[in-house]
């Protein structure tokens, strides 16, 4: 997934998903929204997002703006890369 830096938008709302975020989502760039919700994420959130070298940015995810993540059984803290994202709106746990 971490080669589709043109991908914007990803809903996979009660899709079945399971395991957790990993860290190379931060390589998609250009993604604004990601719909995680009602699936089977059981595990924290990664520590830290990687950063893809082709995006032009210094930041992971510089466009994201809308996470949604809830009626999952995620654990543990929350990382702090949730603070560094500049252009989020919308955050659902």
């Amino acid at each position: 997934m971490e080669n589709m830096t043109s991908l914007y938008f990803l809903d996979l709302f009660g899709s079945g998903v399971e395991g957790g975020l990993l860290s190379s989502t931060g390589k998609l760039c250009n993604l604004i929204y990601l719909e995680l919700a009602a699936n089977n994420l059981t595990k924290s959130l990664p520590r830290f997002l990687e950063v893809a070298d082709n995006c032009g940015a210094n930041s992971p995810l510089p466009s994201f703006r809308y996470l949604k993540l809830q009626n999952n059984e995620i654990v543990g803290e929350l990382p702090y890369w949730l603070s560094q994202l500049r252009s989020l709106v919308t955050l659902d746990l």
